[in-house]
């Protein structure tokens, strides 16, 4: 029986494999280079669909399960991708429901906010100061107090530590702000500054580098792949 249409798809097979792997790579490359500090997660999220010898195609793609933050890479790496207008975060649609940011705005977290390894700040942080936030009047929040020997703690009102800034007549820039003590001295420092929205530059050419590595690539790969395999079939027959 001639085995050679199999040692072929085979060797075909290994070879699309091998390409998929350093279009990974060179991809994983392309998006660290092309973006401002990306996040690992975002540096390895194109991933692949192997082949077989019975299915001879591998499928290159961006991530679609949600990331740490309840985000899919392919949401936020779209817009380097196509050029397309980036998608509103939630806490931009709550401030614009709050009547506190314009809707043609979007938000970048201040140089000095607080935030997690990733460089985000964290559900819980920002949820508390939405919810702060989210008031008609002054806004003040309620503790309290630690318990005494002589009785028991009590509640107190304290105004909350943010505020917002909604245009940028005055000497801070739009955006929510936070007051915090640094000694006897209060300071403010922005958690989120309100900028214009628009449209993403294609930034990753997601679709001719695949192509141009897969051209590149793999006719050597497939040769080196089917003369493996037949040299390796020649030596067990002997």
């Amino acid at each position: 029986m001639d085995r050679m249409p199999k040692r072929i798809a085979l060797a075909q097979s290994q070879a699309m494999n091998d390409t998929a792997f350093k279009i990974k790579q060179v991809m994983a490359k392309s998006i660290a280079s092309s973006f401002s500090v990306p996040k690992s997660v975002t540096i390895n999220a194109v991933a692949y669909e192997k082949s077989t010898y019975e299915k001879l195609s591998i499928r290159i793609f961006v991530k679609n399960n949600k990331a740490a933050g309840g985000v899919a890479p392919v949401q936020w790496l779209a817009a380097g991708i196509f050029g397309t207008t980036r998608r509103d975060k939630r806490s931009e649609n709550a401030l614009q429901a709050m009547n506190l940011m314009p809707a043609n705005m979007t938000t970048v977290i201040g140089q000095d906010a607080k935030t997690d390894a990733r460089g985000n700040i964290t559900g819980r942080r920002m949820l508390s100061m939405l919810s702060s936030l989210n008031s008609d009047g002054p806004v003040t929040t309620v503790r309290r107090t630690r318990k005494t020997k002589t009785g028991g703690g009590k509640y107190v009102k304290t105004h909350s530590p943010f505020f917002v800034i909604k245009d940028d007549k005055g000497k801070l820039p739009a955006g929510v702000w936070e007051r915090y003590k640094t000694g006897k001295k209060i300071r403010v420092r922005p958690m989120l500054l309100f900028v214009k929205g628009g449209r993403y530059k294609r930034r990753f050419k997601f679709y001719s580098l695949a192509t141009r590595v897969f051209d590149r690539d793999y006719g050597s790969l497939f040769k080196l792949k089917l003369d493996k395999i037949i040299t390796s079939d020649i030596n067990r027959i002997t």
